[in-house]
């Protein structure tokens, strides 16, 4: 098949592909919501984005950094400038599809 270039789809097999697909639980998806509101609040507010950076991610945007060292529900969430990024906890197998 040969190495993809940017302007390349990958060809999947269908039969290889398998997905359980389950919505964010409540807590997390309620946690994912707080964080974005505050990251565009901060944003109205200060006229650039919150640090990419630990803590100052936290901190810009009011949290605490400590109170979300553990997963929400096995999502870890960080904020990221104008993004949250979500992380699965260690040893599962999380994937994406969008």
């Amino acid at each position: 098949m040969g190495t993809p270039s940017l302007t390349t789809t990958p060809q999947v097999t269908p039969s290889v592909v398998q997905a359980t697909v389950a919505p964010p639980s409540a807590k997390a998806l309620e946690a994912l919501v707080d964080f974005e509101s505050r990251i565009l609040k901060y944003y109205k507010e200060k006229g650039k984005w919150p640090s990419t950076s630990s803590p100052k991610n936290f901190t810009d945007i009011g949290l605490n950094p400590d109170d979300w060292s553990k997963p929400v529900d096995g999502l870890y969430l960080s904020p990221n400038g104008s993004k949250v990024n979500l992380a699965n906890k260690k040893g599962d197998n999380l994937q994406v599809i969008c």
